[in-house]
């Protein structure tokens, strides 16, 4: 699904799933097998460490 600015301008866009929840909720999604890759790990690291305020850690 794609908007235009004119979409947008007219705000015909929708929610497209049901009732917002409070909070959030984030899901990392990999092909199977891709956690183990370094480049992966040190991203859903980084990605969780700036949701949360630490600091990341690295591997070298």
């Amino acid at each position: 699904m794609t908007s235009s600015p004119r979409d947008v301008r007219i705000a015909s866009c929708v929610q497209p799933f049901g009732p917002a929840l409070d909070g959030y909720r984030y899901h990392f999604v990999h092909l199977p097998g891709a956690a183990a890759r370094e480049e992966i790990a040190a991203l859903r690291g980084w990605l969780s460490a700036a949701m949360t305020g630490e600091r990341p850690r690295t591997q070298r």
